[in-house]
């Protein structure tokens, strides 16, 4: 019995694993010249089972909270098979089963290896900034289609880095799932308890994504660094808690008014051009959101069509003719699975956000409460980004954020 349960769960600590790695580096066996489309079927297979396999052998680790997603996503698998849509289904499926094995996920986010991917990542973005004409010649070149056509676009059109993987996005987004993971588990991360080093990757991964000259990304990696600043200094007395956001978003409003105020100056900047641009552009009523206006407009014609059951899950695409998804997820999940089942989506997902940062003020226990701050941290960057990206769509993105949900169930164990 020893033996098998050893072997259970060295095949499970593979799983998690592998299930990382292909969450992140996907875009390998899809953009780049090593493409294989039979190794992503392996791995959707080998995820699958190996996942299956552990909530068999462990039995199911629910509670009401993991309940609350059950509903929606039983039906979006249900709407994804009825529609055909087998690319993404095994990820939802996944998605499922880590609600219901949350202590078999902790682990995996206790290792350094979230921090040798950001520093990867990050590596690979200031070697495209300060080297470009060795990252044409040397790196560009392993990607192929549109992937390297956006690479180009991007440079040309000076909206940001990607490094190492195709597109700034999936860059920025890596980095702010690796600085979460950093800013959360600070004190368990080998090396990463000194803390001169800790900061001085917390500063290379945040100007990496600036570089990536993501407007979202960049300004969600400034809130995680701002909360967790503040949930470290909160304590029982609630008078100085205030007192420190106050101060907190005191200092934010004064940079963000010293930064309107000399707005020319940044016009240039390679961190904060984006900004300016996209602020001088608003001022004179211009678009800044490139292009999803478009898209916004064509999703709501396609909701008015179906109110009440939708267009079919990951059918706006399809449908729409639009070349991409609708680049807001709340505007997506109304428009693809309508009105009847987008409250299964959004109760379940404000519910357990704000319980998770009550749990945080409440929970004095420090593993646990680092598990919470991580748990709010993937929760966050899902619900924001969620407002401009594709997160149902994307499979890191929205296993990352179940991932998140699972570790809220593990958490309250400790209560």
């Amino acid at each position: 019995m020893h033996y098998n349960r050893y072997t259970g769960n060295k095949i499970i600590a593979i799983s998690f694993y592998t299930l990382v790695f292909y969450l992140i580096f996907e875009f390998i066996f899809t953009k780049t010249v090593f493409m294989s489309q039979m190794l992503i079927y392996f791995m959707m297979i080998f995820n699958l089972l190996t996942l299956t396999f552990c909530a068999i052998q462990y039995g199911c680790e629910s509670n009401r909270y993991s309940k609350m997603w059950a509903a929606y996503l039983c039906l979006h698998i249900i709407s994804l098979s009825l529609n055909g849509n087998l690319t993404y289904l095994p990820y939802w499926i996944i998605a499922l089963l880590m609600l219901f094995i949350p202590s078999q996920i902790v682990g995996v986010f206790k290792t350094p290896i979230f921090v040798y991917i950001g520093l990867f990542f990050a590596g690979g973005v200031f070697l495209q900034y300060l080297f470009p004409s060795f990252y044409q010649s040397y790196i560009s070149s392993f990607f192929i289609g549109d992937a390297s056509e956006f690479i180009e676009n991007a440079l040309s059109n000076e909206f940001g880095f990607s490094g190492f993987s195709p597109q700034t996005g999936t860059t920025a987004y890596i980095l702010l799932i690796c600085l979460s993971v950093l800013l959360a588990f600070k004190n368990e991360q080998g090396i990463m308890n000194k803390k001169f080093i800790r900061y001085a990757v917390l500063f290379v991964f945040i100007l990496a994504i600036f570089l990536t000259g993501k407007r979202m990304h960049s300004l969600i990696s400034v809130v995680l660094l701002l909360s967790s600043l503040y949930f470290s200094s909160s304590s029982n007395n609630k008078i100085r808690d205030v007192f420190v956001l106050l101060i907190v978003l005191g200092g934010v409003y004064a940079l963000f008014q010293y930064f309107i105020s000399n707005i020319d100056q940044y016009a240039d900047n390679v961190f904060l051009k984006r900004f300016a641009s996209s602020y001088t552009d608003l001022s004179s009523g211009a678009d800044i959101s490139s292009g999803r206006d478009i898209l916004y407009q064509k999703a709501w014609e396609l909701y008015q069509q179906e109110p009440m059951l939708g267009i079919g899950a990951n059918n706006f695409n399809k449908i729409g003719n639009m070349g991409t998804s609708v680049h807001n997820t709340y505007l997506q999940v109304l428009c693809e699975e309508g009105l009847l089942r987008f409250p299964l989506f959004i109760i379940p997902l404000l519910i357990i956000f704000f319980k998770t940062v009550k749990e945080i003020f409440k929970n004095r226990i420090i593993e646990s409460r680092s598990i919470l701050l991580l748990s709010f941290f993937l929760q966050f960057v899902f619900i924001l980004y969620s407002f401009s990206g594709n997160t149902i769509v994307n499979n890191s993105n929205f296993v990352f954020y179940f991932m998140g949900v699972s570790l809220f169930v593990y958490a309250l164990r400790y209560r």
